[in-house]
Formats: C-alpha cells, structure tokens, sequence
C-alpha cells in the first residue's frame, strides 16, 4: 500500500479490533458520503476524501451515522486535530492509535520501511512458523517489506 496520510490514518483507526469484511463496508460508508463520485465500466465508485478539509463542517454524529461505533469518537479526533507530524511519540499521543496502528501509520502513510506492524496475522504466523520469536534485525531498512511478504505468504497459506 502507497496510502496518503490521511487516510491511512483514519484507515487504520477504522481497522482496531475490526474484521475485513467490516473495514471495506465502513470505508466505502465514508467514501460514499465524503468522497467524490467517479463513473467507470458503467459503475460509480466514490473516492476517499483526500483532506480533512474535503468533509466540510464534520459533526461527530455524522462519523456514527457511518456504523464507525466507537471508532466514530477517534475518526472525529483526527479529524478535528489533524496535522502532518509523523513521528512514532506523537502518533501514539493520538485517540484510538496504539502500537500496531502507529506502526501501520508509518509504513503505509509515511513509507517509512523500517516499520514492522505486528498484527493478529503476523503474530499468528510467528508463533507458528517461527516458534513464538522473529529477529527482524537483519532486515535493516526493509523490515516493512518483509512483513509485507510475510503477511501475504502467510495468508495465503491459511485461505487454501
């Protein structure tokens, strides 16, 4: 993922605790009400409002009208107090972002690779292939790719 920062923040604060199925249905409740309509193949599709600034005058309700629950309170939080610091401290100084959220933040808002999001998929695949530990020191500057490949190898692996 190449995501601007925005919405990869409000992305992954949509993600915590939260299934896939849920997180596209949430995501495109957001698009569909902020985003911008585009037509393709006879279908319309809505973007993701690229700024805060593309909601306009956001209520906290209108994030619970979206099935956000209580995620709702952390999107408005963000929206409301949105700024492009990108540093870890600061990031985790942020309503409803912890550790992983941060983490996937960096790697996927910010770019940076030296983040190395431990979700429920990688912390089952190293339990499980890795017997509970993985040294990701050797990986230097591309640990964000390596938990990329991992995520996927591994997810495929359970889904056949």
């Amino acid at each position: 993922l190449h995501q601007n920062y925005w919405e990869t923040k409000v992305s992954f604060i949509i993600s915590q605790n939260n299934n896939i199925p849920r997180i596209k249905k949430n995501i495109e409740a957001l698009c569909r009400r902020f985003g911008k309509p585009m037509s393709k193949y006879g279908m319309t599709y809505y973007s993701f409002p690229y700024r805060p600034e593309d909601l306009g005058d956001v209520k906290l309700e209108d994030f619970k009208d979206l099935g956000l629950g209580y995620r709702a309170e952390y999107v408005y939080y963000v929206y409301k107090n949105f700024c492009e610091k990108l540093d870890s401290s600061f990031l985790l100084k942020i309503r409803g972002v912890g550790p992983k959220v941060a983490s996937c933040i960096k790697l996927f808002g910010c770019h940076e690779m030296d983040s190395y999001p431990i979700d429920t998929w990688i912390k089952k695949m190293i339990d499980e292939i890795y017997d509970g530990y993985f040294d990701i020191t050797p990986y230097k500057g591309f640990e964000g790719f390596v938990q990329q490949l991992q995520f996927y190898y591994y997810r495929s692996l359970k889904v056949k």
